[in-house]
């Protein structure tokens, strides 16, 4: 989902635990405008929301099971033109 109102972030995971677990991701549109930004930003956030997902948890954000899943889809990023993943989503 695009998120025009976004200032501090370009992007959040929202997960939620109501009944059934979900996961949303939320990108600001004025600071990702180039194809590889887009790309780093929304891997990272996919590793939040797969972490929540799979592996049942959230915090911390960044924690072991998060960089088992960063650290998967670095190994096996789908286009080799992208730089490698940041941990930061900026």
């Amino acid at each position: 989902m695009w998120a025009p109102w976004l200032t501090k972030t370009v992007g959040w995971t929202i997960c939620k635990c109501m009944g059934e677990q979900s996961a949303a991701i939320k990108l600001l549109v004025k600071v990702l405008t180039k194809y590889k930004q887009l790309c780093n930003t929304l891997c990272h956030k996919l590793c939040h929301a797969t972490a929540w997902l799979l592996d049942n948890t959230f915090n911390p954000p960044h924690s072991l099971l998060f960089f088992k899943w960063y650290h998967s889809s670095a190994t096996h990023h789908c286009s080799d033109h992208l730089p490698p993943l940041c941990v930061c989503s900026s």
